[in-house]
């Protein structure tokens, strides 16, 4: 079964927007520095638009995300552990996801998360790579499990 096909129960990804918004919230706090400065003042920009904005940015994100992930996935599955194969793939995994959020930024008609984007968007590579291993374990947390 596609990981696109296991986490399209609306609940199923309520809860991975929830968790992957700790993992993401966590990631900015730990920034420090000029980068650190920069991440959370755009983070707090994007709160202020909504609170909900990250959650309901990713919960419209997952299914797209998860269609891009799923020849990923697949070989995971092939080669016996799907998290594992994303965990171990983290640079391929990160750009198969900026692809999806590259295309939807284009898309986007509000200014503010164009431009926020567009400011961190060389940096992004590297966080989200940084947190693969998390993203992995949310995805095979909630990913159905064939019988």
């Amino acid at each position: 079964m596609k990981l696109s096909e296991q986490i399209q129960d609306q609940q199923i990804r309520l809860n991975i927007a929830q968790d992957c918004v700790k993992l993401m919230e966590a990631q900015v706090e730990a920034k420090t520095g000029v980068t650190g400065i920069l991440f959370k003042t755009l983070y707090k920009g994007i709160k202020s638009i909504s609170p909900n904005y990250t959650q309901k940015a990713i919960f419209g994100l997952i299914p797209s995300i998860s269609q891009a992930l799923n020849p990923l996935w697949d070989e995971g599955i092939e080669k016996g552990n799907p998290v594992t194969y994303l965990q171990s793939n983290p640079t391929l995994t990160a750009n198969t996801i900026l692809s999806v959020t590259d295309e939807r930024i284009k898309k986007t008609a509000n200014k503010i998360i164009k431009v926020s984007y567009e400011k961190i968007r060389n940096s992004l590579q590297d966080e989200i790579e940084q947190v693969v291993p998390q993203l992995a374990e949310i995805l095979g947390k909630y990913a159905k499990k064939e019988k």
